[in-house]
Parts: C-alpha cells; sequence; structure tokens
C-alpha cells in the first residue's frame, strides 16, 4: 500500500520510541502499547497491523508514549482530545455509517 517499510511494532521499537535503555518498565511499556493498540483498533473498527496505514501507527504509538508519560486514568478539565488523532480515526473508522 505504500512505499516505506514499517518495521514490527514491538517492545523494542516502542522502546527506542520513548527513549527507554533499560528494562525495568518492560510489563509497562508492553502493557502501554497493547492498550494503545486496542484503543485505535477499537475506533477504526479492524485490527491494526504493520500493514495498516501509517498515521494510524504513530496514533497508537503516540497514544502509548502518552499512556506511559501521564499514569492517571483522571483527565485535566482543560485537557482537550487532540483534533488531528480524532481526525485521522475517524477517516480510518470502518463503523461509520454513510
Amino acid at each position: 500500500m505504500f512505499d516505506i517499510e514499517i518495521p514490527e511494532i514491538n517492545l523494542d521499537f516502542f522502546k527506542n520510541w520513548v527513549r527507554v535503555d533499560h528494562d525495568l518498565d518492560d510489563l509497562e511499556l508492553n502493557l502501554c502499547l497493547a492498550s494503545a493498540r486496542s484503543n485505535v483498533s477499537n475506533i477504526i473498527g479492524e485490527e491494526l497491523t504493520e500493514d495498516s496505514d501509517p498515521e494510524l501507527i504513530l496514533v497508537a504509538l503516540n497514544l502509548a508514549s502518552y499512556y506511559y508519560n501521564n499514569k492517571t486514568m483522571g483527565i485535566d478539565k482543560n485537557t482537550v482530545p487532540d483534533k488531528i488523532y480524532n481526525a485521522i480515526l475517524n477517516l480510518h473508522n470502518t463503523r461509520l455509517l454513510w
């Protein structure tokens, strides 16, 4: 589909993405990555894979980074969901009725 080769999105790739060079947080990083992939897949209505659109992979990586760096379930009242991410996810949503 695209002319670039997308690497496997695994723990080592994600650790490089968030610039973690130790193994102490591997369990937490795996959980964050799995949760972000699941979240994106649930929103778009199909499994997120390495063959998915690269912008979806970036959304998942950034969401996983957010989970890792912000270890809370609460949302600041001033926080607004990122409009770019929402637009990308809505564009790829297979559950929309036209």
